[in-house]
This record gives C-alpha cells, structure tokens and sequence, in this order.
C-alpha cells in the first residue's frame, strides 16, 4: 500500500441502506419508478421494464424515495453491480436486492472516489466470490460493508478522480463516434441501394413478385 494510504472497511466510511419489498400488486401504470435489480447496470442506471407506484402513495415510503446522483448496488443475481442515479428518472423509489449507499464520510472519502472504487472489477470480483447460492448469487449489505477499501489522502483522491473523469469521457466520446460511423455507414449503404434499384439497367425488365413466384414455381416442373 501506497505511504499515507489507509485501508478501512466499507461500512466506516458509509452505511449502506436495503430497499422496500414492494409487491406487484402495489404497481400503478404510472407514477415513481421502483428500481430494482435489473436496473443497476455496470456503471449506470438502465430504464428497463419500468415498474410504477403510484404518486399519491409515496408519502408511505419516504424512507427509501431516491435522489439525484444516488450510488445503488445490486444484491443478488449479477451482484455488484453499480450505478448512479440520473435526475430523468425521477421520482423513484429503492426495491428489495437493490442497496443504497448514503452517510458518505467525506471528510475522508470522496463519493466519486468511492464509486469508482465500487465501480471497478476488485470490488464485483469481491462481491461475487463472498455471495451465496448456485443457480442466484445473494449478497448482504453486511457482508458489503466489511469489503476493504483502500483510502488515500482526499488530494490523492481528487487526482485520481480526475484521471478516471478524463478516461471514461474519452471512452463515452468513441462509442459516440462508433455509433455515428456505423449510422453514417448503414445511410451510405442505403442511399447506394435506392440509386441502384432506381436506375433501370440495359435489359432489365419490371414485374410483380407474384409473377416471379409463378414463373420460379413454372420452372421447377
């Protein structure tokens, strides 16, 4: 370990908060999100099948109401995984299996330093080998909180958060530009396709498909 790091548990710098067991008979067509499991991805937060409670209820769940820029972790079947709150999908509430990490001590730890940490392959390694059970891994957030995480000073961590903030934008700017080119490239490809078709070539004859099945079904008797 590196001269002035520290290495604590995870529970000393944070506590980590388990969600609501909300039932599908509590689900409205509209109203907050409840975020469970399948919407903790690696690194973000998905909008996947989304599940409502209706707004007038949410006054019944003030305690797991989620915020803007939350850091959720999933707690069984691809556990470990982790992701920040977005502020679109707001109003959203906190499922069963779903973890929220809240109380960050940032007189020691900065919370981008500690997603990154959460973020990164030794911490869903961890949390994969420490689960329980063989065709579902489970993971408590007790057994979360006693991971070890290495604590540099606070302008180690900026530094570092710094690095990784240039890093991942870089990364988040060329699968922008890959998706440009391949969108540039299926536009090229179908402007070339319409010229091609549009433009009767020397002997080229115009039918129906109908008829091009008969005379095919004509030929192979």
């Amino acid at each position: 370990m590196k001269e002035g790091w520290e290495i604590d548990q995870i529970k000393d710098v944070c506590s980590l908060q388990n969600g609501f067991a909300f039932k599908s008979k509590d689900y409205s067509s509209s109203g907050a999100r409840v975020i469970r499991i399948t919407n903790v991805q690696n690194g973000y937060i998905a909008d996947n099948t989304p599940r409502y409670i209706a707004l007038s209820s949410l006054t019944n769940y003030k305690k797991f109401q989620i915020n803007f820029d939350d850091i959720l972790l999933s707690l069984t079947g691809d556990v470990g995984r982790v992701g920040r709150f977005p502020n679109h999908l707001l109003p959203a509430l906190l499922n069963q299996r779903v973890c929220r990490i809240k109380n960050v001590d940032e007189a020691r730890i900065l919370k981008d330093f500690l997603f990154y940490f959460l973020d990164s392959h030794l911490f869903e390694d961890n949390a994969v080998a420490t689960a329980k059970g063989a065709a579902q891994k489970n993971i408590s957030t007790k057994s979360i909180g006693t991971f070890q995480i290495p604590i540099p000073p606070l302008s180690e961590q900026e530094e570092i958060v710094k690095v990784l903030d240039t890093a991942f934008a870089a990364i988040d700017q060329a699968k922008a530009n890959i998706e440009q080119n391949i969108a540039n490239a299926k536009e090229l490809f179908q402007s070339k396709l319409n010229q091609i078709f549009s433009q009767k070539g020397e002997g080229w004859v115009e039918t129906m498909l109908g008829r091009v099945d008969k005379l095919e079904a004509f030929q192979n008797q």
